[in-house]
């Protein structure tokens, strides 16, 4: 049986491996999951579970087959960007919890409002590769002010289809523990997975993680990692291993 082992080598930022194998924006990810249990984030998980299941044949659900019956419980937590421009999107929809983030009804401001400031190139990197690969992304986060690399909240993207067949919106979610006492705050993104939207049928692999990266397979989208910005960084070699 065939494995895939890591090396560490030194590169550039981002990465060219192969034709099969993405790797993307792991960012302290690996410290960030001590101490989550199963039910936390339940509302993503609705979330997520639902986006799913409106996909049948097609490889992307259409927005207009959202109904806020299907994702009750999470509604408050729920959100649809709208891709404006490249790695621009607008908050079409939001719910109270997310408003409650800034303190202000967020609707018809840009998502980047929701993430610190030295962050939101970063989050305009993952909204860019949701909308035009497509691709799924989930991020950790913690408060801005907090200074600290424990999670306190999570955020997904789900690509979506216009009327016309194209990735102009997203479904999220973004669920926290509890605001944090000193009021509303943005929120720093400390690590994310970025998995390419799969053909059903496709070939794939299962992940593989290693020291707080995770490589996914089954698209035959080009790797790269990325630590934040365009900077030498160590970065792993990926080496084909037969077992016995």
């Amino acid at each position: 049986m065939a494995a895939l082992a890591i090396a560490p080598t030194k590169c550039r930022s981002r990465l060219w491996v192969t034709e099969r194998i993405w790797v993307k924006d792991m960012i302290r990810l690996s410290r960030g999951r001590k101490g989550m249990s199963a039910s936390r984030f339940a509302a993503i998980k609705e979330v997520e579970a639902y986006w799913h299941g409106l996909r049948g044949d097609n490889d992307i659900p259409e927005r207009s087959k959202i109904d806020p019956r299907g994702i009750q419980n999470a509604l408050p937590y729920s959100f649809i960007l709208e891709c404006v421009a490249p790695r621009v999107a607008r908050l079409r929809i939001a719910g109270s919890k997310v408003s409650d983030v800034l303190g202000l009804d967020v609707r018809g401001m840009p998502a980047t409002c929701l993430i610190a400031p030295r962050r939101r190139a970063l989050f305009g990197d993952i909204l860019e590769d949701v909308f035009e690969m497509p691709a799924k992304a989930t991020i950790n986060m913690t408060w801005d002010k907090a200074r600290s690399s424990t999670v306190q909240a999570q955020m997904i993207l789900l690509p979506l289809q216009d009327h016309e067949g194209k990735t102009t919106r997203v479904l999220g979610c973004l669920q926290y523990d509890v605001l944090p006492r000193s009021g509303a705050q943005t929120l720093m993104p400390l690590g994310s997975v970025v998995k390419p939207i799969v053909h059903f049928g496709q070939f794939s692999s299962p992940n593989v993680q290693s020291q707080g990266l995770t490589v996914v397979a089954g698209n035959p989208a080009v790797s790269s990692i990325k630590q934040g910005r365009e900077t030498e960084t160590a970065a792993p070699r990926l080496t084909l291993v037969q077992n016995d």
